[in-house]
């Protein structure tokens, strides 16, 4: 998982008065726009770079003797000498926000990689943490006077202007914007806000906007995939899979909704006609593996990347049967979810979580996961079910987690097997 330094306490004195009161600048101020005076030096307008290839990642390094940071590339050749208290990620792609010490003051900024800096005093501070490349370049930055949120590229150019309450990167080109709400400190030490009201817009990197009134958007919990998008002047004939929104421009965008497409499959397919051990086994994935745990302790481990997903229906298909089929039952107490899940399969099976947004390695998942709550002697309990988890890879659905505790037996099954075992 991405690192994310925890800002230090002699950083979160000079970021509570920041996040509080602000500096007094208007819109993102970008290096050299304080005049000099009073025999006080113009504040910088870049950053020293030592020679080195410009394409690759940087990593952040800590020098013991001067308590600073800089940046060294993947050869391990230092790239830009320690000067930094902070930086807002250890890993720098193309833009990053750092805190540059002077004697009893601190400098904030954004610096590229050409050594530009740029958005002095506008870092978008958040419970104490300096903002991260959020996606493939784009960075956000929050207006000290307005406290409108917009964004910069990876060359340190104004892409989205200070003009939002929020803004989400939601991948693939496109940003959630909430506009024209009102602002309202929760935890002013922290700089979390509350906005009320407002309009919720999809836009894309180049402000543009695409559909005015637009759901909340969470791109790790929201069913809607993005990348789906389609354009057409009527609501789009799907509706099995898809959710239609009127388009700024005119017409109608559509993407593909999970939730819809999820519930169609497991109604018209899964669960269509007889449940059988063999349409169970063929809906899972074929790299799940299994360990069944007896009652009395005893541990039977199976790991066969391919027979893995038989063993565990052939021990547990009347418990997985009664439990999809109690779906319909609306006595029995359950819970669906969705999270997109971004993760990989290892090399060996092994499933790698990974939420690198800079990388086109990873692949994103959605995943549905249902739990089914046990009857106790008080009743349904929130601490005792039978869990579920399937994901959309291979073209369809596929069973790819099982947590089940039900009568003597706990089996916890995994996407994972070691082939040839």
């Amino acid at each position: 998982m991405k690192y994310r330094p925890v800002i230090t306490l002699l950083a979160a004195a000079f970021l509570l008065p920041l996040i509080i009161g602000g500096s007094g600048c208007v819109g993102p101020k970008t290096a050299g726009t304080a005049a000099a005076g009073d025999g006080v030096p113009a504040p910088a307008v870049s950053v020293p770079i030592l020679p080195g290839p410009d394409n690759g990642m940087w990593v952040m390094f800590y020098d013991s003797k001067t308590g600073l940071r800089g940046f060294e590339d993947e050869t391990g050749a230092v790239r830009i000498e320690p000067r930094f208290s902070e930086v807002g990620s250890t890993e720098f792609y193309h833009i990053v926000a750092v805190i540059e010490p002077h004697g009893g003051e601190w400098d904030h900024y954004y610096l590229t990689k050409s050594g530009r800096i740029v958005g002095r005093d506008s870092l978008y501070i958040v419970g104490l943490m300096l903002p991260g490349e959020d996606y493939r370049g784009f960075i956000r930055f929050r207006d000290d006077e307005t406290k409108l949120v917009g964004m910069f590229d990876r060359f340190g150019n104004v892409a989205i202007p200070a003009e939002y309450n929020a803004l989400k990167t939601a991948g693939d080109g496109f940003v959630t914007a909430l506009k024209g709400a009102a602002w309202e400190p929760q935890y002013i030490d922290l700089g979390d806000y509350d906005f009320v009201g407002g309009k919720h817009l999809l836009i894309d990197t180049l402000n543009n906007v695409l559909i005015e009134d637009f759901p909340d958007y969470d791109n790790m919990k929201s069913a809607i995939e993005l990348s789906t998008i389609e354009k057409t002047e009527t609501p789009h004939p799907d509706t099995v899979s898809r959710v239609s929104f009127p388009a700024a421009n005119g017409g109608f965008y559509s993407f593909v909704n999970h939730e819809k497409k999820f519930g169609h499959w497991l109604v018209n397919d899964l669960l269509a006609g007889e449940l059988t051990p063999e349409k169970l086994t063929e809906a899972a994935h074929d790299s799940i593996s299994c360990f069944a745990e007896p009652k009395d302790g005893r541990r039977c481990e199976f790991y066969s990347w391919k027979s893995g997903r038989r063993e565990l229906i052939g021990k547990a298909f009347d418990i997985l049967k009664n439990d999809l089929i109690a779906l319909s039952d609306p006595t029995r107490e359950h819970t669906i979810s969705f999270l997109m899940l971004s993760r990989r399969v290892g090399p060996e099976g092994s499933w790698k979580y990974d939420d690198d947004a800079f990388r086109a390695s990873f692949v994103d998942l959605p995943t549905f996961t249902i739990r089914l709550f046990l009857n106790t002697a008080n009743g349904p309990s929130s601490s005792r079910y039978n869990e579920y988890e399937f994901s959309w890879m291979d073209g369809g659905y596929k069973l790819c987690g099982v947590q089940i505790r039900d009568n003597d037996l706990f089996i916890l099954a995994r996407p994972g097997g070691r082939e040839g075992e």
